[in-house]
């Protein structure tokens, strides 16, 4: 059911994001890397020469336009949607979605071999190690963001 833009499915999770800035960020240039909404306010500072507040959250992605990916950059970002039937968390990485819905299921789905997220492949043998670290990576965030498993969208 995709009826807007709170899914941690590709069709609604990707946001097309236009930037340009002659003489700095190279004209044509596209990256993949994952950015979340709170990057955005420490990009915006870093671009204007001003220290950020120690309270912001995010990181500066100026030297992903400027074609250079940082070693440390995040591999993997949290999603949360707390609302309706659709309740649910996840995590996307670069290859791969895991999704937990409200019910306790979960989708993993792979995004290079299936981008348009059309097979699950969550227990799937051959996705077994993968999914492994997919899981890890979620317990991961979760501790880093310090949510409790009460506060994650459920029943």
């Amino acid at each position: 059911c995709y009826f807007d833009k709170r899914l941690i499915l590709e069709e609604s999770l990707q946001m097309p994001y236009v930037m340009r800035y002659p003489g700095v960020i190279e004209p044509g240039s596209v990256n993949k890397d994952i950015v979340m909404n709170v990057d955005f306010g420490q990009t915006y500072l870093d671009f204007v020469g001003l220290e950020a507040d120690d309270r912001m959250q995010g990181r500066s992605f100026r030297s992903l336009c400027e074609g250079t990916t940082p070693d440390d950059w995040r591999q993997s970002a949290f999603y949360a949607y707390w609302d309706g039937l659709t309740k649910h968390y996840g995590v996307r990485t670069q290859q791969y979605t895991l999704a937990v819905h409200r019910t306790g299921e979960r989708d993993m789905f792979d995004l290079e071999n299936d981008p348009q997220e059309m097979r699950s492949v969550y227990d799937d043998p051959a996705y077994a190690d993968a999914q492994a670290e997919v899981e890890a990576d979620l317990a991961r965030l979760i501790e880093e963001i310090d949510i409790s498993a009460e506060q994650l969208p459920q029943e």
